[in-house]
């Protein structure tokens, strides 16, 4: 798949989300990019809430946790911020986390969409 500048992302994510649905009945999402770039922000933004705590630029999520809002059939896994300093220990804890959770029998438990939130400056 390419990405163009008519490339509709919240089409992708929602046809994902559907189908994860309709296969699992519980949506898993992990989020990951570099710190301050608004993951926790994201997730209250989702939820309608204050679920994730927010540092404004600041490292806040030290280790992958999951949140998630009674009633509403989705997990959202917030990841500690990806940068250079410690990248390839944190993209390791990342990534083992995502094996562990594909091991498990309940597809349930499984990690559905990753969403990589990247930060642009000009």
């Amino acid at each position: 798949m390419t990405i163009t500048e008519d490339f509709d992302f919240e089409a992708v994510v929602k046809n994902a989300l559907n189908q994860a649905l309709k296969e699992c009945g519980h949506v898993n999402i992990l989020i990951a990019g570099r710190t301050g770039v608004g993951k926790s922000t994201l997730i209250n933004a989702i939820f309608q809430g204050n679920f994730a705590t927010t540092g404004q630029g600041r490292p806040v999520t030290q280790n992958t946790r999951e949140i998630k809002k009674e009633g509403i059939p989705l997990s959202i896994f917030d990841t500690r911020g990806l940068e250079m300093a410690d990248f390839t220990e944190t993209l390791d804890a990342v990534r083992s986390f995502v094996n562990e959770r594909a091991r498990q029998s309940d597809p349930n438990q499984h990690i559905h969409v990753a969403w990589i939130s990247l930060a642009y400056h000009s």
